[in-house]
């Protein structure tokens, strides 16, 4: 039988916080999902991991290497699911991320887009920042057009005040494949190009009021990073 979700757990070399990122997904509520592990690593240890934490799920291995973008683009278009999550290797869910979003995107085929308030960690899982909007409503939703207008033109809108991010968008396939996919062709800020492509060709955008998603923030010497890149 089909799920109506399909969570895309994208990985590359990092077996200790992949580990924590699937535990996450075994400890989630809702449960009606598939899983499928895209798996760029070097050796077997995430394969390994796999097998111990979460056998049932899809797991692939690409020799030689994808790469990032293509292989996120792979784990994507291979999802049996109406409703599509792409999942970074060092984040981690709330045990009630689905339950808060899957109920309403089903209700409501219009939501093409939604996400979550998050706690942002550094590397040592130290908090840097929650994104949030205090005394504020539990839902919001936000045309894709406005958020495009801030992200593009630097709008200000008093209703949209938690920036959408790609880890942990929940968006449907359709639109992703309208989209035509993530650009391999982009070399740097390939989730800020994902976010204005998905953007242009969706219509409504769910944001969720509540902290249910922890994403890490790697500190380089290049500055700020975020990826599953080796």
């Amino acid at each position: 039988m089909q799920k109506p979700l399909t969570i895309c757990l994208v990985t590359a070399n990092r077996p200790d916080t992949f580990k924590q990122a699937l535990l996450s997904v075994k400890n989630l509520n809702y449960q009606n999902f598939e899983l499928i592990v895209a798996d760029d690593s070097n050796n077997d240890a995430t394969e390994i991991i796999t097998k111990e934490i979460y056998p049932q799920a899809r797991y692939y291995r690409n020799n030689p290497p994808l790469r990032e973008i293509l292989n996120s683009n792979k784990a994507i278009n291979s999802a049996k699911s109406d409703i599509v999550c792409l999942f970074h290797d060092d984040d981690t869910f709330e045990s009630s991320y689905f339950d808060e979003l899957l109920p309403l995107m089903q209700k409501d085929p219009t939501i093409d887009l939604a996400y979550t308030g998050r706690v942002m960690v550094d590397e040592h899982d130290k908090e840097i920042t929650k994104q949030i909007i205090l005394d504020h409503e539990k839902y919001c939703y936000h045309s894709a057009t406005d958020i495009l207008d801030v992200m593009v033109l630097g709008k200000e809108y008093d209703h949209y005040k938690v920036e959408i991010n790609t880890p942990g968008l929940v968006f449907r396939k359709k639109i992703f494949e309208k989209m035509g996919g993530l650009d391999a062709t982009i070399t740097t800020h390939c989730d800020t190009d994902f976010l204005l492509r998905i953007l242009a060709v969706s219509d409504k955008v769910l944001f969720v009021n509540k902290l249910l998603y922890i994403s890490k923030i790697w500190y380089g010497s290049s500055g700020r990073t975020k990826s599953s890149e080796t």
